[in-house]
C-alpha cells in the first residue's frame, strides 16, 4: 500500500482514495486497522468516515483524503441495494483557469547551411543601435523566406 500511496501523493491535485478496504476501521486497535491507518498518517492522509457503513456493523468503506486541505463531511446512507452502504460527500474542487500565450517559431529544420550564402553583408556607417536593428530587420526578411512562421 505504501508503494501506491508514494505514486499518488506526488501530484499537487487534491487525492482522494474511496474504496472498501475490509479493514474493521471501527476498532482502532486491530492491527491491520493501525497498519492501514499508520500508512496514511505518514503520507499526509486521513480518513474522514466515522459511522458505520456496513449492515452487519463494520466500518469497512471509508474515504481518505489529503490532511493538508479541508476534510469533506461524509455522510453515510443506507440505500438498501446492498449490505454496504452509500458514502455521499462533496468536496469544493475549483480549478484556475488556464493562461493561454500565443507564440510564434520557425521550423529550423528546414533551415540549410547552403541557404545562410544569401546573406549579404552591407557596409553603413551609423550607430550601434541601428546597425542591431538592421541586422535584426535583415535576418528576419531572410529567415521568412527561407522558412516562413
Amino acid at each position: 500500500m505504501t508503494d501506491v500511496l508514494d505514486r499518488l501523493l506526488t501530484f499537487v491535485e487534491p487525492v482522494y482514495i474511496v474504496d472498501d478496504f475490509n479493514v474493521q476501521f471501527e476498532r482502532p486497535h486491530d492491527t491491520s486497522t493501525c497498519d492501514l491507518n499508520d500508512d496514511f498518517a505518514a503520507h499526509g492522509l486521513m480518513n474522514s468516515v466515522t459511522s458505520l457503513t456496513h449492515d452487519h456493523g463494520g466500518a469497512l468503506d471509508i474515504v481518505v483524503s489529503r490532511s493538508d486541505q479541508p476534510a469533506p463531511s461524509v455522510d453515510v446512507v443506507d440505500v438498501g441495494l446492498s449490505d454496504h452502504h452509500l458514502l455521499r460527500w462533496s468536496v469544493p474542487i475549483t480549478r484556475e483557469s488556464p493562461v493561454y500565450v500565443t507564440t510564434s517559431s520557425r521550423p529550423w529544420k528546414r533551415f540549410s547551411c547552403r541557404h545562410s550564402a544569401t546573406l549579404q553583408c552591407q557596409r553603413m556607417v551609423c550607430s550601434t543601435d541601428a546597425l542591431a536593428q538592421l541586422y535584426d530587420k535583415e535576418i528576419m526578411t531572410i529567415l521568412d523566406r527561407l522558412i516562413p512562421m
